[in-house]
Formats: C-alpha cells, sequence, structure tokens
C-alpha cells in the first residue's frame, strides 16, 4: 500500500467511524485488507466489536495524538482547507 492508499483509509475511518468491514470492502481498493492491518499494527486503529458483534474499526488515542488532536470531533471538515 503506498502512503496516501494509507492515509486516505486512514481518513475514511477517522471521519466514518465505527467502520464495518463491509464498508471498508465498499471503497473498491485492491489490497484493502492490508492496509489496515498496517494501521493495526502502527496503532492508529482498533477493532470493536459492534451491537451485532460484527468487527468495526474505529481510531485509537495514539490517532490522536499523533495529529494533534483532543478528540475526533477535531477532526477539520472540508471548508477548513484553504487550496491554493
Amino acid at each position: 500500500s503506498s502512503d496516501l492508499e494509507v492515509l486516505e483509509v486512514l481518513s475514511f475511518i477517522a471521519y466514518s467511524q465505527p467502520v464495518t468491514e463491509e464498508e471498508l470492502e465498499g471503497l473498491g481498493r485492491a489490497g484493502i485488507s492490508t492496509t489496515v492491518r498496517q494501521l493495526l499494527r502502527r496503532e492508529l486503529v482498533k477493532i470493536e466489536r459492534g451491537s451485532q458483534n460484527e468487527t468495526q474499526y474505529v481510531t485509537t488515542p495514539r490517532f490522536l495524538e499523533l495529529f494533534g488532536l483532543r478528540s475526533r470531533h477535531d477532526l477539520p471538515l472540508p471548508g477548513d482547507f484553504a487550496f491554493k
């Protein structure tokens, strides 16, 4: 997985959490499971069990720390970006 692919998947999880395996597979990316394993190994996302005992992915406190966020609600909104 390229760094850009990893960041895209991490962003999807961060903004959409909790995210199921089905939702991740719905992104249509080849090798999505490899990318998710990489994020798990780096402790940027973790697995939680949903109400139907399905696997869900959420970001970790380490993710927040690395990106200088107090909570996931501090994630920037698309309008916060100024493109030149």
